[in-house]
């Protein structure tokens, strides 16, 4: 499943905590596939911080003001849970945006971002998330882009639903290594997983026009 931008309502804002707790239960068995795989990987027993992830999540997907408040959930997200690889990725992914948004000088937030994504790996080097976090400070601030192509690459092999990591690595593509080619087929599988997505449609229109189709880029 994409992985990219989630919207939700905090079940702790809406219940008390122990009924939150038992609809959490309940629903574990809706996201279990039929070998017992799970479906959405929550990466932490901690419903609070889990909470705050998702809160962080829909926070940066607003853009703006949104930013530096989705990094305060992810940093909460952090302490509740140290362990919780997922909760860097976000605090990763939002202090890079920071920078790239021109929110904040790059040199303020580049070494928390890295940070961040350093120690996303080191608590699960399966998590595609965490590669595509690192593969991003290293685009962005590193300029290492053999690092960079390499954690994008292995994000999309973990999860090739990763909208996320596909447009990511289609600016990567259209700007670093001006392929624009395969930068579309990267847009194009981005848009098939999350067609409903208003930041990754922008990026995807940003690539066509690169490419000459200004007509689909406009389309989006």
């Amino acid at each position: 499943p994409a992985t990219t931008e989630i919207y939700t309502l905090s079940l702790h804002d809406a219940l008390p905590i122990s009924i939150a707790r038992a609809v959490i239960d309940e629903l574990q068995v809706a996201l279990l596939g039929s070998t017992g795989e799970d479906l959405v990987r929550v990466g932490t027993d901690n419903l609070e911080a889990y909470q705050s992830y998702l809160q962080g999540r829909f926070y940066l997907a607003k853009r703006g003001a949104g930013i530096a408040q989705s990094i305060l959930h992810f940093e909460r997200a952090v302490q509740l849970d140290p362990s919780y690889a997922l909760a860097y990725t976000g605090v990763a992914d939002a202090s890079s945006i920071q920078g790239v948004y021109g929110l904040v000088p790059p040199s303020e937030v580049m070494d928390r971002a890295r940070r961040a994504a350093v120690r996303a790996l080191e608590l699960d080097s399966m998590l595609a998330e965490a590669h595509n976090a690192f593969a991003y400070v290293n685009l962005l601030f590193d300029r290492e882009w053999g690092v960079a192509k390499s954690h994008f690459q292995r994000a999309l092999q973990l999860n090739p639903d990763f909208a996320l990591a596909r447009v990511w690595y289609g600016l990567f593509l259209s700007f670093i290594e001006w392929n624009d080619s395969a930068a579309v087929v990267e847009m194009q599988r981005a848009v098939a997983v999350d067609p409903l997505w208003p930041t990754g449609l922008g990026n995807v229109a940003v690539v066509f026009a690169r490419s000459g189709r200004p007509e689909e880029a406009v389309q989006l």
